[in-house]
């Protein structure tokens, strides 16, 4: 495929409309069954994320102390939250269908990498005997850790960080790669039956999105199993900027069909700006962090890049409350 081949695949994915039904056929009424599913998965998001975001809320009132990124607290009693919440936010991603393949695309890669940035913690540095860093110290009063000697904290706060870290990494990755393994040959084959089996007015499953996923997949195998160390220390930080940039894009794609196809300009044009807001705003973040060396840099990105993700998907919740999709709602609405 040639780069022009490859921008009008692209335009075609972000500017198809939503299939009618043939001419003399009246729409099909919704499933109220379905439109409620889709409501509850979607409300599920908000409340998993504010629950998240209120975990680390406890602690940060609890311990008199800012650990320097969200992922952190995955070491303190927010740890149940912080990695329940990813993998349900991650499953439900993965649950909603996309409008075409390249939206459902990134919201299966969004919804990949949530468990594996709860299931992949990072290392922290706890420091030295003799001075331990301020994240052992905030670790321990996390854990109510109090009224010991510095080479008792930094023992301490040792044991919290590294006590089985790499075995959990080992056997989480192993699970999660072998669940997605058998979820992708379950698709391949209800890929290949549906192609088999065409119906009237149904859209024919493309091969190339289940490619794309196995050869995801197969290279966090080859990562983990060729670059074992890389993985364990670089593979918490490129999924945890995968996801913001899949669910970035996402909304910035959804903002355009929102404005082109359903003339809701105002709305649209909301979700493109969040869509850009999340990404730029957590690179400015950085950048400037990084300059003035400021301790919680990361922590402030990612609670933008939280922020900003929850503003939009309350949003479109509220914009899809009575819709299973974007294409439902633009067939039944029409222009506004």
């Amino acid at each position: 495929m040639n780069l022009d081949d490859g921008v009008r695949s692209l335009r075609t994915a972000v500017m198809a409309p939503p299939t009618a039904p043939p001419e003399g056929v009246p729409p099909s009424e919704p499933d109220e069954n379905a439109i409620r599913t889709y409501r509850y998965v979607r409300v599920l998001i908000v409340a998993l994320t504010i629950g998240l975001l209120t975990a680390v809320a406890v602690e940060r009132i609890a311990a008199g102390c800012l650990l320097g990124s969200i992922s952190a607290y995955y070491y303190t009693p927010a740890r149940g939250l912080f990695t329940g919440g990813l993998i349900g936010i991650g499953a439900c991603l993965i649950a909603i269908r996309g409008e075409n393949e390249l939206q459902d695309g990134l919201l299966n890669v969004a919804g990949l990498f949530g468990p594996m940035v709860a299931l992949i913690p990072m290392h922290l540095n706890v420091g030295t005997v003799e001075h331990p860093s301020r994240e052992a110290s905030c670790i321990a009063n996390a854990h109510r850790i109090t009224d010991v000697r510095p080479g008792d904290l930094r023992e301490v706060a040792f044991g919290l960080v590294t006590a089985g870290r790499v075995d959990s990494i080992r056997n989480n990755t192993i699970a999660l790669l072998v669940v997605l393994g058998v979820g992708l040959l379950f698709l391949g084959w209800l890929i290949w039956y549906a192609r088999r089996h065409l119906r009237a007015g149904v859209p024919v499953p493309k091969w190339w999105p289940w490619v794309a996923s196995v050869l995801l997949v197969v290279g966090v195998w080859a990562l983990y199993l060729g670059a074992h160390d890389v993985y364990i220390e670089r593979v918490h930080f490129a999924t945890a900027i995968s996801m913001f940039v899949a669910l970035s894009v996402f909304a910035i794609v959804d903002g355009i069909r929102t404005v082109r196809l359903q003339r809701a300009k105002k709305r649209g044009v909301a979700y493109v700006v969040l869509g850009v807001g999340l990404i730029a705003g957590c690179v400015a973040i950085m950048v400037i962090g990084g300059i003035t060396q400021w301790d919680y840099t990361t922590f402030t990105a990612e609670v933008w890049g939280i922020g900003v993700f929850l503003v939009f998907w309350v949003m479109q919740t509220i914009d899809l409350w009575n819709h299973t999709s974007r294409g439902s709602a633009i067939l039944s609405r029409g222009p506004e």
